[in-house]
């Protein structure tokens, strides 16, 4: 999820500082000039090095409910108020970080349910469209495909 958005901001030029607690991760993004710190967003002296006094929007991609709680908390505890948006497992998860102050959910298994719906709603009776998919599909996945994925 994180690695479109990565791209997108930096081709707009805008600064981004990714933060991963993977080391082979934080390798390669290193290697691909991408901004990026070590770290557990559970521990304070992560969260004072981000600098998010100076952020314009913070994203959160981790699918782990307890970081996503946290990172919000966190926010709110440091009178940091700028857009968030996180990431949630399910519906009950997202109804939670709502409350918790969450700007926006996306819920992945929802939205492709819904981009796949809207696809079928658009070519249904096209059996050419899904026949040739897996070509073009392929081909989109290795554009897509970035060296620290």
């Amino acid at each position: 999820v994180g690695g479109e958005i990565v791209k997108f901001l930096q081709r707009e030029k805008v600064p981004v500082v990714v933060l991963d607690f993977n080391p082979h991760l934080v390798d390669a993004l290193l290697k691909e000039k991408i901004s990026v710190l070590y770290g557990d967003i559970g521990d304070p002296e992560v969260f004072d090095s981000l600098s998010l006094e100076r952020a314009k929007m913070v994203i959160s991609t981790s699918p782990t409910m307890a970081d996503n709680k946290l990172l919000l908390e966190e926010l709110h505890y440091r009178g940091i108020n700028i857009p968030v948006i996180v990431r949630a497992e399910t519906a009950r998860e997202a109804k939670q970080l709502y409350k918790a102050g969450a700007d926006y959910v996306i819920i992945p298994d929802i939205l492709a349910g819904d981009f796949l719906l809207g696809i079928i709603k658009e070519h249904l009776g096209d059996s050419a469209f899904f026949k040739d998919r897996a070509r073009i599909e392929l081909d989109r996945l290795e554009r897509k495909t970035l060296a620290w994925e």
